[in-house]
């Protein structure tokens, strides 16, 4: 018999890219999931439920684990933003913690707090060499991993949103990439995101960390710290090229507490 269930939750931002952060008990952690992964359509709509990109599930064990339930119920397997956002709730809980280990999709990250907000070491970006999508000839396209799938497109004169189009239409899977909408105008780099179970976002931290590795791996900028302007703000991505030909990557930015609530679902 289906009974209400009340659950606890903050909602944390990182740069416009807004999460519900709900803690579970291990034990329970398995059919809260299934229940959030159901629930996630209506409790992130904007007009119907608490309105969020996505929401984020949290385990406490040795490092505390997270799960990222996207808007539409599917799984995104890395999260910059998200473990900015993270990251900063324990900060809150625990006033005396400078750093923190937390574990998404089984990659283990560390993050600190500094000045600037908050420095989350990536780990490894790896970069494919440039491809062609049929019909798009005044873009470049690449793709990038950092935990998840990218797509990162540099382009220039076109309306962004008839790019998008294009791609999604003459790319094979291109629904299972990230696509980074990138320009470079006076120095200065600038991004959407169309996200993979979201659409397009205020931010996408994965998504600036793709964009700085392609970036650098095409020779477009020689600084080893990148700056990434998306709709929602800055992100600093700290770029060091390795011996095997991938990048080690560090990110840079502010993440913190929207507010605290409730919500009810069905289980």
């Amino acid at each position: 018999m289906n009974q209400v269930l009340p659950i606890q939750f903050a909602k944390y931002q990182g740069n416009g890219n807004d999460f519900i952060l709900i803690e579970s008990e291990h034990r329970k952690h398995s059919e809260l999931l299934s229940l959030l992964k159901q629930a996630a359509p209506k409790i992130c709509d904007r007009h119907l439920g608490v309105g969020a990109d996505g929401i984020i599930l949290l385990v406490r064990d040795s490092s505390p684990k997270l799960t990222v339930v996207n808007r539409d119920g599917s799984l995104a397997k890395n999260c910059g933003n998200g473990l900015r956002a993270v990251a900063q709730y324990y900060f809150d809980k625990n006033t005396d913690w400078d750093q923190v280990h937390l574990e998404l999709d089984g990659r283990v990250y560390e993050c600190k707090k500094v000045i600037a907000g908050i420095y989350v070491d990536m780990g490894i970006c790896r970069v494919s060499d440039e491809i062609i999508v049929a019909g798009l000839t005044s873009a470049r396209v690449f793709k990038a991993n950092i935990g998840n799938d990218h797509l990162v497109i540099i382009y220039n004169k076109q309306d962004y949103r008839e790019l998008l189009h294009a791609v999604l239409n003459s790319l094979e899977n291109a629904h299972d990439f990230n696509i980074n909408l990138v320009t470079l105008k006076d120095q200065k780099i600038r991004s959407r995101v169309y996200e993979r179970g979201v659409g397009f976002t205020k931010s996408c931290g994965s998504g600036a960390i793709a964009t700085a590795c392609v970036l650098k791996n095409m020779g477009a900028t020689n600084a080893d710290t990148i700056v990434i302007k998306q709709p929602g703000g800055l992100i600093n991505v700290t770029v060091k090229p390795t011996a095997a030909g991938d990048f080690r990557v560090w990110q840079t930015a502010t993440a913190n507490r929207v507010f605290r609530g409730e919500l009810e679902i069905m289980g």
